[in-house]
């Protein structure tokens, strides 16, 4: 069996960030896990946290510049 090419990671930057506006992300944005739909297009669903450390799952589509 044939040996996978090292996995190698680079950091871009912040991907997704709170708005300390919006009660809802008041202490953050988490932790996104990644799915594509059977279309193609590409989800993140993080952990958003609100005041008072009360948290729930998100959902935003990534949009890619062409």
């Amino acid at each position: 069996m044939a040996e996978a090419a090292p996995f190698q990671m680079r950091r871009l930057g912040v991907i997704m960030r709170g708005d300390a506006h919006n009660p809802d992300e008041a202490l953050g944005v988490l932790n996104p896990a990644a799915a594509r739909a059977p279309d193609g297009r590409l989800y993140l669903f993080p952990r958003i946290v609100a005041a008072g450390n009360y948290s729930r799952i998100g959902i935003a589509e990534v949009i890619f510049d062409a």
